[in-house]
């Protein structure tokens, strides 16, 4: 892609090129930010979605060279996909990406009780996807209160343990049951 503007183009680039671009749109950002008063311009807020969208991408694929620089400029680490409703800690759960987990609840304040557009959470997708060290993370974060997360239904009123029992995976019910009850 030629145009600069389109906001594929963050994707297109090449490897090392691409970082190149992040750095320069996020400085940017800045200097944007730092010369108005009460807000960002739409520029700064279309440019931010975008690295934000990059930073998804990044997970998704597993690019621990990327995820790891790029996560240092994120500002909203709870920045959600327009379509999906999905954030970072989903992806991260989604990939088994223990450590990103770990980093996003416990050093970022990533929102463990945000869903995407089904209201899906983290929790959920690691019980349907049995990942156990990363259920253990989230349910032994300060931030879920004895049970409540658990009982978290999304739209078809499916919790965790629905998502655990209807796929057998008994050490992950029990992990939930007693976390929850």
């Amino acid at each position: 892609l030629e145009n600069a503007d389109d906001p594929r183009h963050i994707l297109f680039v090449e490897r090392r090129s691409k970082w190149e671009l992040v750095r320069s749109r996020l400085s940017y950002i800045a200097k944007n930010m730092s010369q108005q008063q009460g807000g960002t311009s739409d520029e700064a807020k279309r440019i931010s979605r975008l690295n934000h969208e990059a930073f998804l991408l990044y997970i998704r694929q597993d690019n621990k060279r990327y995820i790891k620089k790029q996560l240092a400029n994120i500002t909203n680490i709870d920045f959600q996909e327009s379509t999906t409703g999905s954030c970072a800690l989903h992806a991260a759960v989604g990939r088994n990406n223990i450590g990103l987990v770990d980093q996003l609840i416990n050093k970022r304040g990533a929102d463990v009780y945000l869903t995407d557009a089904n209201g899906i959470n983290a929790l959920m997708i690691a019980a349907g996807s049995n990942r156990l060290e990363i259920a253990k993370l989230i349910l032994d974060h300060p931030s879920v209160k004895h049970g409540t997360l658990i009982h978290e239904r999304d739209e078809e009123h499916r919790n965790a343990l629905h998502f655990a029992a209807r796929r057998g995976y008994t050490s992950m019910v029990k992990l939930l049951l007693k976390h929850g009850v």
